[in-house]
């Protein structure tokens, strides 16, 4: 699994993603180096998208990482969610807690964390959008980076009276 971009593999290429306009999708998977955001926008377009696993670099035209609150943002119906690597801000999990998911989230995972953010918004985040019992896991490229926040993590989820989850770490 790719935990980082290159410039030498993309998805498939916008020619043949420009010809989509509809889809009815369920699932997306995408294993690849690197996913430009405008093609991830256009295969996010299928209102039955439930299940999306994401193990590529999501970028713009200027080889900038884009944030989870924007990829999230283009899945309103998801139950479950996998990125590697995700690229947080420490305003992501706010912006995420003013987005309206359709569905409760059963199953979230964000593997090869390699920014920071900010762990209170972000258990906020799980808490207002998981249904009881989801899966969720949080792993990290940089040791010091999960020595810094898991504990913080670890220990608001498990002060929680109700909406209990299944952490991994």
């Amino acid at each position: 699994m790719p935990t980082k971009h290159s410039d030498n593999y993309g998805l498939i290429g916008n020619e043949f993603l420009n010809k989509i306009y509809r889809n009815n999708l369920k699932e997306l998977s995408i294993f690849s180096g690197f996913t430009l955001f405008k093609e991830l926008e256009i295969l996010s377009k299928s209102p039955f998208l439930t299940n999306v696993e994401l193990f590529t670099f999501v970028k713009n035209e200027n080889n900038e990482p884009i944030p989870i609150e924007k990829i999230m943002g283009l899945f309103p119906n998801i139950i479950i969610f996998s990125i590697s690597p995700p690229h947080f801000t420490m305003e992501s999990f706010e912006k995420l807690l003013t987005f309206k998911f359709l569905n409760k989230i059963n199953s979230l995972e964000f593997r090869g964390v390699i920014t920071e953010f900010d762990p209170i918004s972000m258990c906020k985040f799980l808490q207002k959008n998981f249904e009881e019992n989801a899966e969720f896991s949080l792993t990290f490229d940089l040791p010091q980076l999960g020595q810094q926040l898991l504990p913080r993590v670890e220990e608001i989820i498990e002060g929680w009276k109700t909406n209990h989850i299944e952490f991994f770490c």
